[in-house]
């Protein structure tokens, strides 16, 4: 009973209305006997002082008293069944009655009682008068029953300074709650003298006198350092016993079974719990449950609870231990008022009171106690067991809409107090026009929105498409107060029209003027019938003549609140403004980010727009904008955007604006189905017929694999995918898909705690590389019953990334760790193994080239090329040294900044070279400055284009045609599908090569990558990410105005430059001046993390890197340390993100694997992250001469002197 109640998370509780109390005493028979001994006595000190016999203990019982532990009082006498505890209460076992056990009292030291009558009861060493401890007492008075603080004196106890009107007993506990919060540990352990119930003390496995378990070594010494501090004042009592557990490595005990009962703050019920956990637990629990003040009664197999019932002449247990001792020395007994109240508590008012119901509760503000408790407790079991989160899902997404619905109640009341008028759409959609105004446009923040500290700010760094809030509400589309929302997209959508017509178009409509029968010709008839059913069956030809008439936007999104709301407001925008719109069925049609980009380029398309933010929160919004090429926009280009959204506001801010918006324009060709996008990417990949044979085999023969689409568009454009290129509908059913609806998240829900100390659920995005990612989804439940070997992929919410897991046995978990692979359990000798996207990579490159790659290399008449960031693996580029020294310069490589559109931007320069010149060789530098000279052959084929921890595109075995008649080699965006297609096609070669055994070594992933470093002799085993934020959506989600936001930016650019500079001005430093840059690197380093002064002594150069923003300016992207081989790092990047608004710092890492990852991780965390963002770094470079890539203002540095300390971090 008690291991469910622990798998489940459950209290049992008994709220008790005291209304049903006719009278309630203190039941302690032995009273007498077992004052003044050392009652269930732990300790050497006492126990030695202890040499004549006390009262009431035998001779047996003295001589039984060594080893620890032992009753100092006779058990034969003393400890008592409930029927006698009846008796002493004056109560019959047909009366009615509620019996709660009470048995710290009389075994162990600071647990007191006082009756009137009788007065205190103490044991030996206590001292309560003496003393002046305040004691946390159960008090029954005269005109109730309530919890206080009590001291005793000669005269009797004292609340305060006064005697407590009309006291009848008092029983002590430790304190758990107190006027509705939770005491720390700190303050429970200084009255916690059996110290097995706070830490996990080694104990004799071989039980000691009396049937007591047997002590030991440890625990006598940590009760025994109890005893002697017990006159310390309790705060440093408590700090001497913590630090002393944590010197011998004792972790807290969490499987101890607690008894306690709390009180309500209108004193109204009783709150009696009985729960599994650690002290905070149960304070959680009973504050859950309503308690306003509570104490702890007992432990382990002294709980019970029991009522009288007509059927059970010996009464009915309500709650038990599963080891329950059924004779103790004290209890609370419960007089109640008739038999039918028994009745009625034993069958309804004992509940099974769960965690997750209170979590999820929609009825209960999210600040409501009970809540908070009940959060607190979740992620602490969370810490211990991933399960529990990941089981947890439902009820955190429930709690996280309350929070939102809490926080759009509070917006739309200011609203309505600030403008005097209800907050309602800026615009109704059943209209054809819209008009802004002033008055209108300032109600909806167009000015901050498309501000400097908004828009304007972000789409300077962040190209790829601006990430930034949104309200995810059903209602939520017009919330003023985030940047994406109906004002906003209606006003850019305005802006983007102008800027496809007037900066784009002119240069796609050259590169269209061929006649459609010679553009059919060059792209093939495959191309042509998708082209045809793109727009609604209309012939090749027209398609051609309405490309040249008027510009053409291809536009899509995932799964994303309002992603079909805000397709359909810019789609007739666009229209209307003369712009042909190829866009999804009913608005809806959930589509992969590469998709719009493929599209984009096929058709010669002004540009592309995909409604997303790929592995980000769900409140996080996102608009990408591919350029005609297929490529994100690169910033020059940009720039010009932005200026049209600012001149359109001017307008709404000045004579106006009017917005056209007609619903059933015949621009737009709602045309894009998960039907379509599986062809186009069966005709874009090429799989062979053997490689599909191959998968339908493979699955038809038990081939076990798992595919997790995070409730994004990777489940439908997978499997379009995977019918399109001929697997069966019998054979996709045996693929086992999960987390496929695309009605919002089901996991990556998590809890924080705020600065002001509230327990928070955030969404932490569905980032699958992130291990808090992937500890929300209940793979212990999905992979339940799959075997060893199996495998499982994951596609995030726009199919762009794709990670690999596969399940090993416990045998094989201590190889993953050399790989620093993540491990979850999931039992049954079962472990679900990750790769990071590096690695997994890795091994797509080596099936690549063993499978495409090789045989045109050994031929002689191909080129190779291999892009990838520099931020990458360290695996990636000794692989490229390794085929580098095979084949010469029939294998190249090029190192490009973060984010694909380097990439592409790469790219497309060689492409223009191979296929638009006639030039024998191409010289360029690439992105991180080093000089490549690639010589012309006959064929040139790209392996793949690859972004660090995540991204990737393959090269295609036949060069893609479009209808502006241009070639392209690989894919113009990273594509999760692509990834997964190429994985599953050797896998299940690999399957039936090994006879259909998933457990065979040649099925495995980690087979894999051992034979790929084996074969290309790579070092580096480790790589690793860790990310430190700053902020989380959930603090900027609060901020309340324009001022607001902005002072907290800067407070937080502050922190963040503050790191920037640092990292990027050594590695400037390092790269410009030589030899005494790189000294001065080791100095300034070994400085503030000298537990590491011996790599940085190895450190043998620095790569700085920037990358150009518009307007001839540029921006400082990353810096990168190489070091000679040794037990530590090899390689240490550095960079921070330009798409996070939680202002998200990235320190990569790679090692030979000779430190532990996790070790690696800790102190990474620790040393470049807690110690130095929380250090003005300023002083220290100018001290060393080391000049500052951001030159700041003394003010600016003063900043971050005072705000850098006590700067929050987030993992």
């Amino acid at each position: 009973m008690n291991a469910d109640r622990i798998c489940l998370g459950q209290a049992t509780v008994l709220k008790f209305p005291l209304s049903l109390m006719a009278d309630c005493r203190l039941s302690f028979p032995a009273w007498d006997a077992v004052a003044k001994t050392n009652g269930l006595c732990r300790d050497n000190i006492r126990a030695q002082a202890d040499t004549s016999p006390q009262q009431g203990a035998s001779e047996k019982q003295l001589t039984a008293r060594r080893p620890l532990p032992y009753r100092s009082y006779d058990a034969e006498v003393c400890l008592v069944n409930h029927t006698r505890h009846l008796q002493e209460a004056g109560l019959k076992l047909d009366d009615p009655w509620f019996f709660v056990s009470a048995r710290n009292l009389g075994n162990n030291l600071r647990i007191v009682a006082w009756v009137k009558g009788r007065g205190l009861f103490e044991l030996n060493g206590e001292e309560a008068v003496s003393s002046g401890r305040v004691y946390t007492c159960l008090c029954k008075t005269e005109s109730g029953l309530g919890i206080d603080r009590l001291t005793f004196s000669a005269n009797g106890p004292l609340i305060g300074k006064r005697a407590p009107k009309g006291l009848l007993w008092a029983c002590s506990g430790q304190e758990l709650v107190w006027d509705g919060k939770p005491n720390p540990v700190e303050k429970i352990i200084p009255y916690t003298y059996d110290l097995r119930h706070v830490w996990q003390v080694p104990v004799a496995e071989t039980p000691g006198a009396d049937g007591l378990q047997g002590s030991s070594r440890e625990l006598e010494e940590m009760i025994d350092l109890f005893v002697q501090l017990g006159n310390c004042p309790p705060e440093e009592m408590a700090k001497e016993l913590i630090e002393t557990a944590a010197e011998h490595g004792y972790e807290r005990a969490i499987d101890c079974l607690h008894n306690a009962v709390g009180i309500t703050q209108d004193g109204r019920e009783a709150v009696f719990v009985q729960c599994v956990g650690t002290f905070e637990d149960v304070a959680g629990r009973l504050i859950q449950a309503g308690a306003w003040r509570a104490i702890e009664l007992d432990q382990g197999g002294s709980c019970l609870w029991m009522i009288s019932d007509r059927e059970r002449s010996e009464g009915r247990v309500l709650a038990i231990s599963h080891y329950h001792r059924p004779r103790g020395l004290a209890a609370i007994v419960f007089r109640l008022r008739n038999m039918d109240d028994c009745a009625v508590m034993g069958r309804g008012e004992l509940v099974r009171q769960g965690v997750l119901e209170t979590i999820g509760d929609e009825n209960l503000p999210s600040k409501d106690p009970r809540v908070q408790a009940a959060l607190d407790i979740l992620r602490r079991q969370g810490q211990s067991d991933w399960r529990r989160i990941a089981d947890a899902q439902p009820a955190l997404k429930r709690r996280y809409f309350v929070q939102h619905r809490e926080r759009w109640a509070e917006v739309q009341a200011g609203f309505e107090r600030q403008h005097g008028v209800p907050l309602i759409p800026p615009f109704d959609l059943e209209t054809e026009e819209w008009h802004f105004d002033r008055r209108t446009s300032e109600r909806y923040g167009l000015h901050f929105l498309f501000g400097p500290d908004m828009y304007q700010k972000f789409s300077q760094i962040a190209t790829a498409g601006v990430r930034h809030l949104c309200n995810p509400l059903a209602d939520g589309a017009w919330d003023p107060t985030r940047l994406y929302s109906d004002a906003f997209v209606a006003v850019h959508a305005c802006a983007l029209a102008k800027f496809l017509k007037s900066d784009i178009y002119p240069t796609v409509r050259r590169r269209l003027d061929r006649p459609a029968k010679d553009v059919a010709r060059f792209v093939g008839p495959a191309t042509v019938r998708l082209v045809e059913d793109l727009f609604g069956g209309m012939k090749f030809d027209e398609v051609i003549r309405l490309l040249k008439r008027q510009p053409l936007f291809v536009l899509a999104g995932e799964t994303r609140p309002h992603t079909a709301r805000w397709i359909e407001l810019q789609a007739r925008i666009l229209a209307s403004a003369g712009i042909t719109v190829v866009t999804t069925k009913d608005y809806r049609t959930s589509t992969a980010v590469n998709i719009v980009s493929l599209l984009t380029q096929i058709l010669g398309a002004s540009g592309g727009g995909m409604w997303t933010s790929s592995h980000s929160s769900v409140e996080t919004g996102g608009f990408k904008i591919m350029g005609p090429n297929g490529g994100q926009l690169l910033p020059e280009t940009y720039e010009a955007l932005v200026r049209y959204c600012i001149e359109h506001v001017d307008l709404a801010m000045g004579p106006g604006l009017t917005i056209k918006a007609r619903r059933d324009d015949q621009n737009i060709f709602r045309t894009i189905t998960h039907d379509l996008n599986g062809r186009l990417l069966a005709h874009v990949l090429k799989p062979s017929p053997a490689e599909v044979e191959s998968i339908n085999t493979a699955l038809s023969r038990g081939f076990p694999v798992l595919v997790n689409s995070v409730n994004g568009a990777g489940y439908r454009n997978f499997v379009a995918y995977l019918r399109a290129i001929g697997v069966s509908e019998i054979n996709l059913q045996r693929i086992k898909f999960v987390l496929t609806a695309e009605d919002g998240p089901e996991s990556g829900f998590v809890i924080s705690k705020s600065r002001d100390g509230l327990f928070t659920v955030l969404h932490d995005g569905s980032d699958m590389t992130r291990l808090s990612a992937l500890k929300t989804v209940p793979y212990h439940r999905f992979a339940a019953d799959m075997p060893v070997g199996t495998k499982i992929w994951e596609l995030d919410n726009d199919a762009d990334r794709f990670t690999v897991g596969e399940i090993v046995s416990q045998e094989a978990v201590t190889k993953c760790k050399e790989f620093a692979l993540e491990i979850v359990e999931l039992g049954n000798d079962r472990a679900m193994a990750r790769y990071s996207p590096n690695k997994s990579f890795l091994t797509l490159d080596r099936i690549d080239f063993e499978q495409e790659i090789k045989a045109a290399l050994d031929k002689g008449d191909t080129t190779v090329i291999h892009l990838h960031t520099v931020v990458s693996g360290e695996t990636w580029k000794e692989f490229d040294q390794d085929l580098r020294q095979r084949y010469g310069d029939k294998y190249d490589f090029a190192y490009c900044r973060v984010g694909f559109k380097n990439l592409k931007e790469t790219l497309d320069r060689i492409e223009n070279w191979f296929f638009n010149s006639r030039q024998p060789t191409l010289t360029f530098v690439d992105q991180a400055g080093v000089t490549h000279t690639i010589r012309r052959r006959r064929r040139l084929l790209i392996l793949s284009l690859e972004e660090e921890s995540g991204g990737r595109g393959s090269g295609y075995r036949t060069p893609l045609r479009t209808l502006t008649m241009e070639k392209t080699l690989a894919s113009p965006e990273k594509s999760a599908i692509d990834s997964a297609s190429a994985t599953f096609a050797y896998f299940a070669r690999q399957f039936l090569a090994c006879e259909c055994n998933p457990g065979a070594a040649a099925f495995s992933q980690l087979h894999l990558l051992e034979e790929t470093h084996a074969e290309h002799r790579l070092k580096s085993r480790v790589d690793e990410r860790v990310d430190v934020r700053l902020t989380t959506n959930e603090e900027i989600g609060r901020l309340k105005s324009g001022a607001e936001y902005a002072k907290r930016m800067a407070e937080l650019e502050a922190i963040r430059d503050n790191q920037c500079n640092f990292w990027l001005s050594l590695a400037r430093c390092a790269q410009l001046e030589g030899e005494t840059g790189l000294h001065k690197a080791k100095q300034v380093l070994s400085e503030v993390v000298p537990e590491w002064a011996d790599l940085w002594q190895r450190m043998t150069g620095a790569l700085y890197m920037e990358e150009p923003l518009p307007g001839g300016q540029s921006r400082p992207e990353g810096a990168y340390f190489r070091f000679e081989p040794g037990d530590r790092i090899t390689a240490l990047k550095f960079r921070a993100s330009a798409t996070d608004i939680t202002f998200g710092l990235k320190y990569y890492l790679d090692s030979d694997g000779e430190t532990p990852a996790p070790e690696l991780r800790r102190q990474t965390w620790e040393f470049l992250g807690e110690r130095l963002i929380r250090r003005n770094l300023y002083p220290l470079l100018e001290r060393h001469s080391v000049p500052w890539v951001y030159q700041k203002s003394e003010a600016e540095v003063a900043l971050v002197e005072r705000l850098a300390p006590s700067q929050a971090l987030y993992r």
